[in-house]
């Protein structure tokens, strides 16, 4: 490997990181594992706090730019 390259794991925990668009990742059942800072941000939660949680929870509400709830369907 080339001295100048990086690591792709690195590469994507680097995009992840400094991504100015929140990021989540879930297991397919819906678990969050990790989020970027930007999420942390816009949910206004730590990453600890998120962590574990699953995005059907009812404590989440999902709305649109304006604060207007979105609609389930």
């Amino acid at each position: 490997m080339n001295e100048n390259s990086i690591d792709e794991g690195q590469l994507l925990d680097r995009i992840f990181e400094t991504s100015p668009t929140a990021i989540v990742v879930l297991t397919p059942d819906g678990r969050i594992t990790r989020c970027n800072q930007r999420a942390e941000q816009l949910l206004k939660l730590d990453e600890s706090t998120i962590e574990g949680k699953t995005y059907g929870e009812p404590e989440w509400t999902f709305t649109d730019s304006d604060g207007e709830p979105l609609s389930e369907s």
